[in-house]
Formats: C-alpha cells, sequence, structure tokens
C-alpha cells in the first residue's frame, strides 16, 4: 500500500495514512474474533484455527462485504460513532479489502475512463 507493485491500481498512500488504515484493520479483526457470529460458528475456542483476510473476505462478491457492514453497524449502535470517523473506518476497511483483492482485479487504469478495481462488485 505504501510502495508501488505491478499489481496497484491506484497510487501509494503515506505511511501515516496506513498506519491508521492498519489500526482499522486490527480493530476489525478483534471485533470479529469476539463479537461475529459468523467467527463463531466457524470455530470452536480451542480451536487453533489460523486468521486471514482471506477467510474474512473469501472472494469478491458483494456477500463477503456483509462482515464489514455488520461491523459498520456495531459501531454504530454500540459505540455511536461520528459520521466522520465512520467515513474514515469505510476508507480504511476498503483499501483493505483493495489490498485483499489487488491479484483478482484486471482492470487496466491506464487506458480511457476506467476506475480502479470496478471489476470488484465489492
Amino acid at each position: 500500500m505504501t510502495i508501488p507493485t505491478s499489481c496497484s491500481q491506484e497510487k501509494p498512500i503515506t505511511k501515516a495514512t496506513a498506519d491508521v488504515y492498519l489500526n482499522h484493520a486490527k480493530l476489525f479483526l478483534g471485533w470479529y474474533v469476539t463479537h461475529s457470529e459468523e467467527y463463531h460458528q466457524t470455530t470452536t475456542k480451542k480451536s487453533n484455527k489460523e486468521l486471514s483476510i482471506h477467510i474474512i473476505l473469501p472472494n469478491k462478491e458483494r456477500q463477503s462485504a456483509s462482515i464489514i457492514l455488520s461491523y459498520i453497524l456495531w459501531l454504530r449502535s454500540t459505540r455511536t460513532i461520528s459520521t466522520s470517523y465512520e467515513a474514515n473506518m469505510i476508507r480504511g476497511l476498503t483499501k483493505l479489502a483493495k489490498y485483499r483483492f489487488q491479484n483478482d482485479s484486471t482492470v487496466d487504469t491506464t487506458y480511457g475512463d476506467v476506475t480502479p478495481y470496478q471489476d470488484i462488485p465489492f
């Protein structure tokens, strides 16, 4: 995210921004492990199942985004977050999803009026 790669479709972000987004990802992961019904249905507390973004967001289809929506709704209702914090969190988690699916996107942003990752319905 902070350095250009061959898979990147967007300009790199600054380290300061990456640190904020990394914090958002950690908060999301913490919520996923402690509050997500999806996590508790797929694993037991005694299990040493490893977590990765590939497990949490298994594919690029829209239904994979429902877990992020659940997190945002939880933040709204439980933490009563402000709209600006919500927008920042959405930006950070969107960047996480773009990082997750960077190898799945086939858009070539060097030609024409093309939006990065437009082929990912997520």
